[in-house]
């Protein structure tokens, strides 16, 4: 039972590991970039805002829109999956 447990858990955590991607990519193509910098390359929203040349609230709003968006996204999938 304890086994069954262990890979219902796993299927789980890749099954959202799969939605958080597809919500990834499915961000406006800036957005995008903004979230990957600041998620994936651990810059910080000053050095992002750097390196794109656009404000430090730019970015700010950027990663806010995405996490609403993947937080939206992830929502609607879990209550399709039950």
């Amino acid at each position: 039972m304890h086994t069954e447990c262990g890979i219902d858990e796993s299927f789980e955590a890749q099954e959202l590991e799969a939605q958080l991607k597809d919500a990834i990519s499915r961000l406006p193509k800036r957005r995008r970039i903004v979230f990957d910098m600041s998620r994936n390359e651990g810059l910080s929203n000053k050095e992002i805002s750097e390196k794109l040349d656009i404000s430090l609230q730019t970015v700010k709003n950027q990663i806010s829109e995405s996490l609403k968006s993947i937080r939206k996204s992830l929502i609607n999938s879990y209550l399709l999956f039950f």
